[in-house]
């Protein structure tokens, strides 16, 4: 048996191991879906000290749980805290962004529209590779894309956690590429003028396959 005092945490990892060493982490003997259900922790004497009967899908790498100093309430907190007091939340993710062109080569310029379904929601977006934050620019109508652009979007709505952030890349190519044929697949690779990395060295680069006749 383990001891909590009072106000304290524990780690206990739900991952069907069932372990109870006495001084490593706890496992429990069974997994909890992530496609939603309920969790409850019992008492001794079989009565629920707690728990929830119906939480939502689970998304990767952000924690579900009660809020702090709300009774009853529970929500989704954007940073995980194993072993320490759950951290600000929120009820729900905001929607995705949606995008008027995928991932493609372009000549000369091109249009791009966001979109998002919560008509709440306001768009942040970043061109420099960087995770879009409520600081990022702010998305206030179609954009005009000129040379390579690499468009990082995110929906944020108050009252709810950030929405996932998209990504998609448009690279500007020669007007004389137009006639180029090939009978084999061709492989861009842009590295965002990094040049030829050094041996044993990774640097950021976004790759394009083109098939032959496409």
């Amino acid at each position: 048996d383990r001891v909590l005092a009072g106000g304290g945490y524990r780690t206990v990892c739900a991952s069907g191991k069932n372990r109870t060493n006495g001084v490593g982490t706890l496992h429990t003997g069974f997994k909890i879906p992530k496609g939603g259900g309920s969790l409850l922790l019992f008492k001794p004497d079989g009565t629920v000290a707690g728990g929830f009967t119906n939480y939502p899908v689970q998304t990767a790498d952000k924690s579900y749980g009660e809020v702090p100093g709300i009774t009853g309430a529970a929500g989704f907190f954007v940073t995980p805290t194993p072993g320490g007091k759950n951290s600000e939340g929120g009820a729900g993710f905001s929607s995705e962004i949606e995008f008027s062109e995928t991932s493609r080569t372009f000549e000369g310029s091109m249009g791009l529209v966001l979109a998002t379904a919560d008509p709440g929601a306001e768009i942040r977006y970043t061109t420099n590779q960087a995770e879009p934050t409520l600081t990022s620019a702010k998305y206030t109508g179609p954009m005009v894309l000129k040379g390579m652009s690499i468009i990082r979007a995110r929906a944020f709505t108050p009252g709810l956690l950030p929405g996932p952030v998209r990504t998609e890349a448009f690279f500007a190519v020669s007007p004389n590429l137009g006639a180029f044929t090939s009978t084999l697949p061709v492989v861009v690779i842009n590295d965002f003028d990094g040049g030829r990395p050094p041996l044993g060295t990774r640097i950021p680069a976004y790759i394009q396959v083109f098939e032959p006749g496409k």
